[in-house]
């Protein structure tokens, strides 16, 4: 129930307080289904999966260097790099897995 408690702007796109709750839910949920569990009581996981998706668009973009992809700012390019220093990224696909609508 404290999930529930917080400001809605750590869950809003693009607020800073997004890129420090996210990615803290995500690596305690990732590989334990117990903790998913816990957290799936309180809030929708699909916002977990949502800002993954994000995040791997923003490095796929980056590096490819698209520049019609990559037209964002550099604060898009620093969210997914703080992400990949606290969540690595060859965990991201296994991740997106675990969270997407095919999980059991």
């Amino acid at each position: 129930s404290h999930l529930l408690q917080l400001p809605f702007r750590f869950f809003a796109d693009g607020c800073t307080e997004q890129h420090e709750l996210l990615p803290t839910l995500i690596i305690a949920c990732f590989r334990s289904p117990e903790n998913q569990a816990f957290i799936e009581h309180e809030m929708d996981i699909r916002i977990l999966l949502a800002y993954l998706e994000r995040q791997q668009a923003s490095m796929d973009a980056a590096t490819r260097k698209d520049p019609a992809a990559c037209n964002k700012t550099i604060s898009a390019v620093a969210d997914w790099v703080l992400l990949s220093v606290r969540f690595p990224v060859e965990f991201w696909k296994e991740a997106i897995e675990q969270f997407g609508p095919s999980r059991a």
